[in-house]
């Protein structure tokens, strides 16, 4: 990682080391480890100073069979690893639903900080046939799985029956998650496909967990191109949300050499989303 000045786009010298930092996930890592860093987010505590989070997945083998998913905490000035959370090291995030010795990879693919500083987490954990499953879970500002959630920190939920998830195509990416600010309910932004299909569209989902853990599931389409040779997908970058509604930025395959950006409100009503998004008539 990096800090520079806004202005010259220099490296800010007292950010870690003349302005970078990096680290090893594991202190004795395996001779070809692979580290993916998918997202990061800034605290905003006032009682505290601003913490760096960064989340992504690191191999653990030589193989790179097992995967563990990690949020790490950074002094967001010094660029220093934060002794705070997790005695200064990166907590590991993991379900380990398959046999490690064949496939088990497990990521934190989105975070966001909370306003009462805990960590959410959203990422995704195959088994051995890389089926993937989509995890969601939660830290306490200290770095440790927060019993109060469901789980006791970290879970795969139900989608329920619209969407084939899993899949054996192995496709399930959480993009972002937000916290509802009126509510306190997570808000997970994702793709996925919608049957077994390696070929299948794949769409933007939207998705919304209450207190109760109740999965509220929505998919979002477009028109795509009827030319049977391009394999037509919607995936969603980034998430906004407010008391009243979200907001999910993306793109889509509208043809081969065609790709559009998309941009959809979705409207809430309550804790849940509104009656008729995502349901036959849907808005």
């Amino acid at each position: 990682m990096a800090s520079l000045y806004r202005a010259s786009g220099a490296p800010y010298a007292g950010f870690g080391t003349n302005g970078r930092f990096h680290t090893a996930i594991l202190s004795n890592p395996p001779l070809h480890a692979e580290v993916n860093v998918f997202d990061a987010a800034l605290s905003h505590d006032a009682d505290a100073e601003t913490r760096l989070y960064i989340a992504g997945n690191y191999s653990l083998d030589d193989a790179q069979h097992d995967y563990d998913g990690f949020v790490l905490a950074l002094k967001a000035i010094e660029g220093v690893k934060d002794p705070n959370f997790y005695a200064g090291d990166a907590r590991h995030v993991a379900l380990d639903l398959g046999d490690c010795n064949v496939n088990c990879r497990d990521a934190v693919t989105a975070i966001n900080v909370q306003a009462n500083g805990k960590i959410s987490m959203a990422g995704w954990s195959t088994d051995e046939n890389l089926n993937q499953q989509l995890m969601l879970g939660r830290l306490t500002i200290h770095g440790y799985p927060d019993p109060s959630f469901e789980g006791g920190g970290l879970f795969s939920p139900t989608l329920g029956s619209h969407y084939y998830l899993p899949n054996s195509s192995g496709f399930m990416i959480p993009r972002a998650i937000a916290e509802r600010p009126n509510t306190r309910d997570l808000v997970v932004a994702m793709d996925a496909r919608l049957d077994a299909g390696a070929n299948s569209p794949a769409f933007q989902i939207l998705g919304q967990w209450p207190g109760n853990a109740r999965a509220e599931i929505a998919g979002i389409s477009f028109t795509f191109t009827s030319d049977p040779s391009v394999v037509p997908w919607a995936i969603g970058a980034a998430l906004l949300v407010d008391a009243d509604s979200a907001m999910l930025i993306g793109t889509r395959r509208w043809s081969g050499t065609d790709d559009d950006v998309t941009l959809v409100r979705t409207v809430a009503n309550d804790t849940l989303f509104a009656d008729m998004f995502g349901g036959p008539a849907s808005d």
